[in-house]
């Protein structure tokens, strides 16, 4: 069966479309820069769009960098520029687009009918490696004055400066492209981290940011100049390398007491523990001048120590006719200039050295150094380069004398040495006329070798304990000459003078009559004083002693002038091992690995 099939129309089938007077308006948010200027993107980027269609439903959208269609995802408005262009040129970006005439007619429907348009921007890439050349340097009014360069290959609209990383405290923004420095007034001393971030105009939020870690010279130990001044004062003086406008604050001790410091100033005094010290740490804080002094810990400090001076040294022993220290240690011979106490020179021995072992010297400057196996090794001076003779002692003191002589104690008697030859050339041994009895004998000689000074101790049945003190004079022939016997049971020990050679120090047991005596052999005059020798300065001739206090636990030592008459100075020596012994070499205490110069302290003389 055939049908046919006829078609008909009229004119309500049929719309004819009058073209628009005027385009149709509709927008684009390009992640919200200005379309009519140059975009700046980086390299491989992603970024964000939005349409403003007046109502109108998209037909087609598409993305074309210079001409080659670009991905983007139409349902959340993101555009993939997965590219990496570094010609530093200039691209086009366009958009084109087309929508729907909402007529209802089958042209619309069949696509025909649309309204279509294009966007085109102009953008350029540009690639986060380039920095911007951040340096340091100084304004003329020495403020720290951070620089960079104006970037060539994009537009800024400005910097923001902060500490840190972008995160942290904002220090300024400069809304000036031109404007690529910063003046930190704020700065004087320390770390400081900043970051300069450029904003780039008319970009996707897009920013270059450089670092830079600021850290002018750090102020050392060698920068600060510690000194007592007096028995309980120290002296703080430092020179700060750097010239940024600043002030100060120094705290010290335990509980962080503060001394602020006038405008001008690079010196303060604090409070100081007796001598020794062997560390007053405290921490000068350095602020800039426009800092409010009550933020102090806000800001950088120096930290520095007050100690005594060290002298380390197994032994001390001077030299009267070089004018200086000798030192010895386990490897070395040190020597010290003794008007600045600076190491002159330090010479290997090659000894075996232990604690006990000793370094004597004479008065016309050879020099004896005893090793661990009790051998006494003689120098014609202090460079150890002449060696005169090896001669045992054993255990037991010895001294080197003028007119080439060596000096040793032993058990109840003495002997003395001609270096020249080893020959003994003088001795003598003291024996109990008591079957069973003993005689122990202590002796000293006078630097010059003519006087000679021993305290006999006898033990026997009949007196257990008889003391006297026999004086002798040795002539040019070597033989002893009795010039004294002194009966005394309180006599601990006699030393000599150590410039005048007439002239002992009888010390007294402090336990029973805590006294010295100064004997004249010449005049036999005597100067009595209270309390325990220590030394005669060789220098200056002033003495030291401990006052009749010290076993009291107040541990006051005194220097009187080389008359014996005037008090130099007291002063209080620091509860550590305080029955250490102690030394006056040129003014300089010497105690416990430590030394003090007291003529440079405000109490001297007064």
């Amino acid at each position: 069966v055939y049908t046919e099939l006829l078609y008909d129309s009229n004119d309500f089938n049929y719309v004819h479309l009058e073209k628009p007077k005027e385009e149709m308006q509709m927008g684009i948010d390009l992640a919200g820069v200005n379309p009519l200027e140059l975009i700046y993107i980086s390299n491989q980027s992603t970024f964000t769009y939005s349409l403003f269609t007046n109502g109108h439903d998209i037909l087609f959208l598409e993305f074309f960098l210079d001409g080659i269609p670009i991905e983007s995802n139409q349902q959340t408005g993101v555009l993939y520029l997965d590219r990496s262009i570094t010609d530093n040129k200039i691209h086009e970006l366009k958009l084109v687009i087309a929508f729907k005439t909402g007529t209802g007619s089958l042209a619309e429907y069949a696509k025909y009918e649309t309204y279509a348009g294009e966007y085109i921007f102009k953008i350029k890439m540009f690639s986060f490696s380039n920095n911007l050349n951040i340096r340091e340097t100084i304004n003329s009014n020495n403020n720290l004055k951070i620089e960079w360069d104006k970037p060539l290959n994009y537009e800024v609209t400005g910097y923001k400066i902060y500490k840190g990383d972008n995160r942290g405290e904002l220090l300024a923004s400069i809304n000036n492209p031109n404007e690529t420095y910063f003046i930190d007034t704020d700065y004087a001393y320390g770390y400081k981290p900043y970051t300069i971030v450029a904003e780039v105009k008319n970009s996707f939020n897009l920013s270059v940011q450089d670092h830079l870690i600021v850290n002018y010279s750090n102020m050392t130990e060698k920068d600060f100049e510690t000194r007592r001044i007096s028995k309980n004062e120290i002296s703080i003086k430092w020179k700060n390398p750097n010239l940024f406008p600043c002030k100060y604050v120094l705290t010290y001790g335990f509980n962080k007491e503060k001394k602020i410091i006038e405008d001008g100033v690079n010196e303060v005094v604090i409070p100081a523990n007796d001598f020794p010290r062997w560390s007053e740490s405290f921490s000068l804080y350095i602020l800039p001048k426009t800092a409010d002094i009550n933020r102090y810990e806000s800001y950088s400090n120096a930290l520095g120590a007050y100690s005594d001076k060290i002298f380390n040294a197994i032994c001390i022993n001077y030299n009267l006719k070089s004018n200086i220290l000798h030192g010895l240690n386990f490897k070395t011979l040190d020597n010290y200039n003794i008007s600045n106490m600076e190491r002159v020179i330090s010479i290997n021995h090659n000894l075996n050295i232990d604690t006990g072992c000793k370094v004597q010297v004479s008065k016309d400057g050879k020099v004896a150094i005893e090793d661990s196996k009790g051998f006494v090794h003689v120098y014609a001076d202090h460079s150890l380069k002449n060696k005169i003779t090896s001669i045992e002692a054993g255990i037991y003191p010895f001294q080197i004398i003028n007119n080439d002589k060596l000096f040793i104690e032993e058990r109840g008697g003495f002997k003395i040495y001609d270096i020249t030859t080893n020959n003994v050339i003088c001795s003598k041994l003291w024996k109990s006329d008591f079957i069973n009895g003993d005689i122990a004998t202590n002796t000293c000689i006078s630097p010059d070798g003519i006087y000679l000074y021993v305290r006999c101790n006898e033990f026997n049945w009949a007196n257990p304990n008889k003391q006297w003190v026999e004086l002798y004079e040795i002539d040019s022939s070597n033989t002893l000459k009795l010039l004294e016997t002194v009966t005394n049971t309180h006599i601990e020990s006699i030393q000599f003078h150590p410039i005048k050679n007439n002239e002992a120090i009888f010390q007294y047991s402090p336990y029973d009559e805590n006294k010295f005596v100064i004997h004249n052999i010449i005049t036999k005059e005597k100067k009595e004083i209270k309390g325990e020798f220590m030394n005669i300065d060789p220098f200056t001739g002033n003495l030291l002693f401990r006052g009749e206090e010290y076993r009291e636990n107040d541990y006051n030592v005194y220097v009187l002038d080389k008359d014996y008459k005037n008090e130099k100075i007291n002063i209080k020596l620091a509860n550590v091992n305080p029955w250490g012994e102690s030394y006056l070499y040129n003014n300089n205490l010497f105690f416990y690995n430590c030394y003090l110069d007291l003529y440079n302290l405000k109490e001297w003389n007064k």
